[in-house]
C-alpha cells in the first residue's frame, strides 16, 4: 500500500479560472489519500473552488513596478522554500508558470512536478524582450529542474520536447478530468425566467473569458454572416477585460447586444447576450443548438469538454492545443486546417484569429448546415460516450503514480 504523503500545491491564487479549477478539483481527489496543502500567493480575486486539505495564503500581492516585482518574488520564494522545509513536504505541485518558477527554485530533498496547462509555443501574450527571454532563457532552464513535468495534452508534450528541448522521459502527458454525473445535474437545472425566452429559436453559446486568446471578435464576425440567413441568437457567458471593445464591435456589426452590467432589462429584441460569470454555466449550455469554440490557442480546454458533456453538439478551431485530442484522438495535431473536418464528435474548423473573409464565410456556412442538421444529435451522444474517457478515477490514478513514484 503506498505511503501516505505530504503534498503541497502551489499556484497564484484560486480565482475563477481553468487551472485554478483543475487544481482545486485535483485536490480534493488527492486529498483523499495524502496530506494536502494548498498555498496561494495571495486571495486578491477570492476562492472560486472547494479545495482538498489545508489552505495556506502567503499573502504576498503583486507589483507594478520593476522594483516591487522583484520583491514580490523574492518573498514568495523566501517563504515557499520555508513551508517547505517545515512541514516537510515531500511533493510539490505547481499549476501556472509564475507558480513553477517559484516551485523549481526552492527545490530542495521534495519531488518536484510542474503541471503545464497551455501552449507556451503559440500563446501570442509571451512576446517582446521579456516573452523572450521567457521562452529561450527562464523554461529551458528552470524546467530541466523539475522531478517531473505533467502536460495537459499530448501537443503540449511534444512543443516541451522538440521547443524547449526537455527530456522526454521527464515529461508525461495527464489530461483533466470530469465529474460527468455533477455536470449533468448542473445542466439539468432550470433556467432563471428571466433567461428563458432567449431560447424560443436557435442559440449558439460560447464560454470563456472575454480575452484575446478567445477571439470573440472573429466570431462575433462569424456570427453577424450567420445571422443574415438564419433567426439565430449567439450568448457568450464570461467577464473579461475586452467587453467594451466587444460591445463596440457588435455595434459595428449591426448586432444589438445585451451584457451582464447595463441598466436596460433583457428582452428576447437582442441578438447577442453577453452574460458575464455564471455560476452554472451548462443549465446555458445544455439548452444551446450548438457550442462554438473559437480559441486560438488553449491547453486542453475544460469550456470544450464540458460542452460536450452537456450534450450539445460542438463546431471548434483546431487550435493548440487540445481540440484536435478531444475530437480526433489519434490523429496528429494538425495547426493549418484550411477546411472544415467532420469527426465522429463534432466538427473541426481553421483558426479564426486571421483576417481571413473565406475563413469566417466557411464557419458561417458550416455553422448554418449544423443548425439544419436533423443528425446534429448525433454528435451530441458520440460525444458523450467520448467524456467517459476522463473520468476522476482514471486520471486521479495517473497522478497517484507519478507522486508515489521513487
Amino acid at each position: 500500500m503506498p505511503v501516505k504523503k505530504k503534498v503541497l500545491f502551489l499556484i497564484p491564487g484560486l480565482g475563477a479560472g481553468g487551472a485554478e479549477r483543475s487544481l482545486s478539483k485535483l485536490s480534493l481527489e488527492i486529498a483523499k489519500s495524502h496530506e494536502v496543502y494548498v498555498a496561494v500567493f495571495n486571495k486578491l480575486e477570492g476562492i472560486a473552488f472547494p479545495f482538498g486539505g489545508t489552505l495556506i495564503d502567503l499573502e504576498i500581492l503583486g507589483a507594478d513596478s520593476i522594483a516591487g516585482k522583484i520583491s514580490s518574488f523574492y518573498n514568495r520564494v523566501k517563504k515557499i522554500k520555508e513551508i517547505k522545509k517545515r512541514l516537510a513536504i515531500d511533493v510539490c505541485i505547481s499549476f501556472l508558470e509564475g507558480a513553477d518558477y517559484i516551485n523549481l527554485l526552492t527545490k530542495g530533498k521534495e519531488k518536484v512536478i510542474i503541471s503545464i496547462r497551455g501552449s507556451k509555443t503559440f500563446d501570442a501574450e509571451i512576446s517582446g524582450t521579456i516573452g523572450w527571454i521567457r521562452k529561450k532563457v527562464l523554461m529551458p532552464y528552470l524546467y530541466k529542474r523539475a522531478d517531473s513535468i505533467v502536460a495537459v495534452s499530448e501537443g503540449i508534450k511534444q512543443e516541451l520536447i522538440q521547443d524547449f528541448n526537455l527530456d522526454k522521459n521527464k515529461i508525461i502527458t495527464i489530461y483533466n478530468f470530469y465529474e460527468t454525473k455533477k455536470i449533468l445535474q448542473l445542466a439539468n437545472e432550470p433556467l432563471d425566467a428571466v433567461y428563458q425566452h432567449i431560447f424560443n429559436g436557435p442559440v449558439i453559446i460560447n464560454s470563456g473569458r472575454l480575452h484575446i486568446q478567445k477571439a470573440h471578435t472573429q466570431l462575433l464576425e462569424v456570427f453577424a454572416l450567420t445571422r443574415a440567413t438564419t433567426n439565430v441568437k449567439l450568448i457568450i457567458i464570461g467577464d473579461g477585460g475586452l467587453i467594451m471593445p466587444l460591445l463596440e464591435k457588435a455595434k459595428e456589426l449591426n448586432l444589438k447586444a445585451y451584457w451582464w452590467n447595463q441598466q436596460e432589462e433583457i428582452s428576447s429584441n437582442y441578438h447577442v447576450y453577453f452574460l458575464g460569470y455564471q455560476h452554472n454555466p451548462f443549465k446555458f449550455i445544455q439548452k444551446a443548438k450548438l457550442f462554438a469554440f473559437s480559441s486560438s490557442w488553449e491547453g486542453f480546454p475544460n469550456a470544450l469538454a464540458e460542452a460536450m458533456i452537456c450534450g450539445t453538439p460542438v463546431i471548434t478551431t483546431d487550435c493548440p492545443t487540445g481540440p484536435r485530442e478531444i475530437m480526433a484522438p489519434g490523429t496528429k495535431p494538425n495547426f493549418v486546417l484550411d477546411k472544415a473536418e467532420y469527426t465522429k464528435f463534432g466538427v473541426l474548423m481553421p483558426l479564426l484569429n486571421q483576417n481571413n473573409d473565406k475563413v469566417k464565410l466557411m464557419w458561417a456556412a458550416t455553422i448554418d448546415a449544423l443548425l439544419e442538421d436533423e443528425n446534429l444529435r448525433t454528435y451530441a451522444k458520440n460525444a458523450e460516450m467520448r467524456m467517459s474517457d476522463f473520468t476522476p478515477e482514471t486520471i486521479t490514478n495517473q497522478w497517484e503514480r507519478i507522486i508515489n513514484q521513487q
